[in-house]
């Protein structure tokens, strides 16, 4: 087994301080799931825990109504009717879906529903909600790296040119998406962390640097400073471990101890 393969890492600041860093997967199926109990024992561990971002339900649903166009604004509206009704149609064909009841969010957001569905669902939430969720229950200090407004903002730079072309293309190689997105699962299970980072920094394109790259860099800033006193267990998507600008290096140069544990 090398480095890459451990999605749960154990960060030490010159302090002496030790948190745990977890990679999460955004799904609802039940790989996912396999650690949670002994992940569980480590948030018990910790006086803080941190999402990726707010998952208090009041603040999800200033991120969700962000993903909603403009009033009277849907995605068809954006595309020639033709070429509309033929992505409808071949997205219904590939994925069972029909976007017509999809239609008035952004095309990034109707784009990573159908990918999502590919994936089997076993449980009610996906995994960063059931970890904040048992960490709230226990009554943690719960904290995030992105607050609702910093998502937003982030979502609300992507340009639309390159939402409708993903979406574009996500009708145009349906079958070769579905790889991609079972790839990641099987990535995931392997706990394979530089695989995952590599796919996911395919998959995001021209948009790696602000989704990838600049939001690494910032929660990295946010820990190195927050956990050279602190003791937390820090749950974030596994694409931001790896990599030259990926979390775990950044955390490593900042001066913390970086050790993977194995599951």
């Amino acid at each position: 087994m090398t480095l890459n393969n451990s999605l749960l890492w154990k960060v030490e600041s010159g302090q002496g301080r030790v948190s745990y860093l977890f990679g999460t997967m955004h799904v609802r199926n039940e790989v996912a799931f396999r650690d949670l109990e002994y992940l569980k024992s480590k948030i018990l561990e910790q006086n803080v825990y941190y999402s990726e971002l707010d998952l208090d339900s009041g603040n999800m649903s200033a991120v969700y109504n962000s993903q909603v166009l403009p009033k009277n604004k849907t995605v068809e509206d954006y595309f020639k009717r033709e070429k509309y009704r033929k992505i409808r149609e071949i997205l219904l064909k590939s994925f069972k879906i029909d976007i017509e009841g999809l239609k008035q969010f952004y095309p990034m957001i109707i784009t990573n529903f159908l990918l999502t569905s590919v994936v089997e669902s076993n449980s009610d939430f996906i995994l960063d909600q059931v970890l904040y969720n048992f960490a709230k229950e226990k009554n943690k200090d719960l904290r995030y790296l992105e607050s609702a407004d910093q998502q937003i903002q982030i979502f609300n730079k992507i340009p639309m040119e390159l939402q409708l072309k993903a979406l574009s293309k996500l009708a145009a190689h349906p079958a070769k998406a579905k790889r991609q997105m079972l790839n990641l699962m099987r990535y995931y299970e392997n706990k394979d962390t530089r695989k995952l980072y590599q796919c996911s920094k395919k998959q995001l394109g021209k948009l790696r640097k602000m989704l990838l790259y600049r939001r690494n860099d910032n929660m990295a800033s946010l820990l190195l400073h927050e956990l050279e006193n602190t003791e937390a267990f820090v749950g974030v998507g596994a694409a931001h471990l790896f990599g030259y600008s990926g979390v775990l290096r950044l955390l490593k140069h900042g001066g913390f101890n970086v050790q993977p544990v194995y599951l």
